[in-house]
């Protein structure tokens, strides 16, 4: 395979297990989590006043939206999802409430990874490529409670959007001819998932303490096109880390099919 360096078979199992251990890595921690739409009420930033209406009239177009594409790339520091696993990036599409296709890019040994994972009404599957003696094939994962904050942008990112503290308008933009503001202000992800989650969810522990800066440019129609995210989201990773999600295709077309698996012979 073009760009890929030879292994011998000792190498490529060892590969392939760690292919596997990556994926329940992704969806092996079990927790409750609100959907986009079902926004917290009492949430609402604080800060300047005209940033406030900005960030609150974006929070409810946001939500109001059917579907959005998405990517998520750590453009400084390392996000680690587990040893000797880097993450490269996360992109995909959302249709609410509870539906997601995303692809997960994670940095290995002489090459990259990519998994796929899909849900729908609750129901979460994953792809693994064929690596190695390992086949590719959809597993599903059952309940779609088992969710990664990094899979779905709706679970944890744009709910920042409404727990912004200290909010200031910045400055004026654009991004691809739209004109935008850029808010500034602090997040503390780790108390937002307090008050999502259940109360026996792990991902509390998996978020990193404190608040963190956030820069959100804000389009003239209320909508998010990004969120620069200066610090870590996640325990794991590094504190230098800064993460740059984008929001495109709102209200666009969106086709997520349930995966056809194979039953095992």
């Amino acid at each position: 395979m073009p760009g890929i360096v030879p292994l011998n078979q000792q190498s490529m199992n060892r590969r392939a297990a760690l292919a596997g251990s990556a994926a329940l890595a992704l969806c092996g921690g079990r927790f409750g989590v609100a959907s986009g739409q079902d926004a917290t009420p009492a949430a609402r930033p604080t800060g300047d006043d005209d940033a406030v209406a900005l960030l609150t009239d974006a929070a409810t177009a946001m939500t109001e939206l059917e579907t959005f594409a998405f990517t998520v790339v750590t453009a400084r520091g390392e996000t680690t999802i587990l040893e000797g696993f880097a993450l490269e990036q996360v992109s995909g599409v959302v249709r609410r409430p509870t539906d997601f296709e995303t692809t997960v890019t994670v940095a290995i040994p002489f090459a990259s990874l990519d998994l796929t994972a899909v849900s729908i009404d609750g129901e979460l599957w994953l792809n693994i490529p064929a690596l190695g003696e390992m086949e590719s094939g959809w597993q599903s994962l059952g309940s779609g409670d088992a969710l990664l904050s990094l899979l779905n942008p709706d679970v944890l990112i744009l709910e920042s959007v409404q727990f912004i503290d200290d909010a200031a308008i910045d400055r004026e933009g654009d991004i691809d001819g739209a004109a935008v503001s850029y808010v500034t202000g602090t997040v503390d992800f780790q108390a937002i998932a307090g008050d999502l989650f259940d109360g026996d969810s792990a991902l509390r522990t998996e978020i990193a303490e404190g608040p963190v800066q956030l820069t959100i440019a804000v389009d003239d129609m209320s909508l998010v096109r990004e969120i620069e995210i200066i610090g870590p989201l996640l325990s794991a990773e590094s504190p230098d880390v800064i993460r740059l999600v984008t929001f495109v295709d709102f209200n666009e077309p969106v086709e997520i099919q349930e995966p056809e698996i194979t039953p095992a012979t």
